[in-house]
């Protein structure tokens, strides 16, 4: 089970960090917005870096 979680983990954050990113670039700046995104971005990246190295060791 925990495979299948990280896993899951792993796909969801490879496609939520590209997305987040590209998003950020044409969200005006100083908004909450753009702030979501940014925290979304480095969240993304963090969870996929901690999934990946997750599914190495399984």
């Amino acid at each position: 089970m925990s495979y299948q979680l990280w896993h899951s983990c792993y796909r969801l954050s490879s496609v939520a960090a590209p997305v987040s990113t590209v998003m950020l670039f044409f969200a005006p700046r100083g908004t909450e917005q753009s702030a979501l995104l940014a925290l979304t971005a480095v969240a993304s990246v963090g969870v996929w870096a901690y999934s990946s190295s997750r599914r190495k060791k399984a």
